[in-house]
């Protein structure tokens, strides 16, 4: 209920819109960081980002090129454009729709294929997979967030849920 969060993404055309992923993700974890355990508890996957590519977390390794934003949770509207300049997706007759979710039959697939052959040229790169779920620094409502879901029997899922639903993370950064 604060910066930069002024109104929920519960909509398809707000989250095609949402597009501050960077502002989002930081705006929690500074907000949240010295709250008790407000964010590894709370906003699980805004710590675990925060985290990313540190020497703390095991995986330092992955530390962010010089030179950029430094890792963070996409938007739904930064998962639109990775699924379409990346994943090959055409998701334009859902910018202007207003229900809360959709899902594109078959998409999921071919998304995978898509990314993975970005993905192939970067060594150690987890590829992405179906039957995955990932989070977005996108709020939903008052208890849950955007997501989307390269469904196990081919459909692509815009959707959202509530903490417990168990996405994962895949941070991005930008330059």
């Amino acid at each position: 209920d604060g910066e930069p969060f002024k109104a929920n993404t519960d909509q398809l055309q707000k989250q095609y819109n949402n597009v501050d992923g960077y502002g989002e993700t930081h705006w929690i974890i500074n907000t949240y960081r010295n709250d008790g355990t407000a964010l590894p508890d709370t906003y699980t996957a805004f710590y675990h980002a925060s985290r990313y590519g540190t020497a703390e977390s095991s995986t330092g390794k992955y530390a962010a090129p010089e030179k950029t934003t430094g890792w963070f949770l996409p938007s739904m509207g930064q998962w639109w454009d990775i699924l379409s300049n990346l994943g090959g997706i055409d998701l334009t007759s859902y910018r202007d729709d207003a229900g809360p979710y959709t899902y594109i039959p078959g998409d999921a697939p071919i998304a995978v294929a898509n990314m993975n052959r970005y993905l192939e040229k970067i060594s150690d790169a987890t590829p992405f997979s179906t039957n995955t779920y990932f989070w977005s620094s996108s709020e939903y409502d008052d208890f849950s967030a955007c997501y989307v879901y390269f469904g196990n029997y081919g459909d692509l899922y815009l959707y959202w849920g509530g903490k417990f639903d168990a996405p994962r993370v895949r941070c991005s950064f930008a330059f």
